[in-house]
């Protein structure tokens, strides 16, 4: 039995260990044995917390999902103004895909993987779930404000995961294929026109 304090730990490293392999070899290349020698850990170690390599890829991705999320929301928790909180989310996620791509390359490998197991498939479907959560706060936020209005609830969260993820893709598969700064900028135009209560005042919007 592991000791106490230190089964959170040892998950936490397993789950490093396979995002690294998985970043590298794909989920398909990636064997248990591979993440247990990126661990430094045996086998057997890895199946104590772990029972299959499913469950271990299901908790992966989840937990990918949750290191792009607490990176966003620290960037995001200095923001009052949910109009500025949308823009600093699409800058995050070009900070993202510059710095981070492996990130992006882990989840797009589940995504698919989603299209053809539907084990996966459920699961990536919680975490986009999670994902459009996430938005939906920001977006009432400015429907109790008064800034946006109360339809963009219906639409805005699932149109704003849509041009995030497009816009990280096609950015780690071709840098070269526009202005990064540019599209956030005007992606976040699109979205305001469509879902601010005075978008002919502008200044009002923060």
């Amino acid at each position: 039995m592991p000791k106490v304090g230190m089964e959170e730990i040892r998950r936490e490293q397993i789950l490093q260990a396979a995002y690294r392999c998985v970043a590298q070899k794909s989920i398909n290349g990636t064997r248990m044995k591979d993440i247990a020698r990126e661990a430094g850990i045996s086998q057997g170690v890895i199946h104590y917390y772990f029972q299959t390599k499913e469950k271990l890829l299901n908790e992966l991705l989840a937990w990918s999902l949750q290191e792009y999320l607490e990176g966003a929301l620290n960037k995001i928790t200095f923001e009052k103004n949910p109009v500025k909180r949308l823009k600093t989310l699409f800058k995050y996620q070009k900070q993202v895909v510059r710095e981070r791509a492996d990130l992006v390359t882990v989840f797009y490998d589940f995504w698919v993987q989603g299209t053809k197991q539907p084990d996966v498939r459920d699961k990536m479907k919680e975490q986009f779930k999670l994902y459009r959560d996430f938005i939906h706060r920001i977006v009432q936020e400015g429907v109790h404000m008064g800034t946006f209005k109360e339809e963009a609830l219906d639409y805005v969260p699932g149109l704003t995961v849509g041009l995030l993820e497009g816009f990280a893709i096609q950015q780690v598969i071709d840098p070269d294929c526009f202005d990064a700064s540019l599209l956030a900028e005007k992606s976040v135009e699109i979205l305001l026109h469509t879902m601010a209560r005075d978008w002919d005042n502008p200044d009002n919007l923060g």
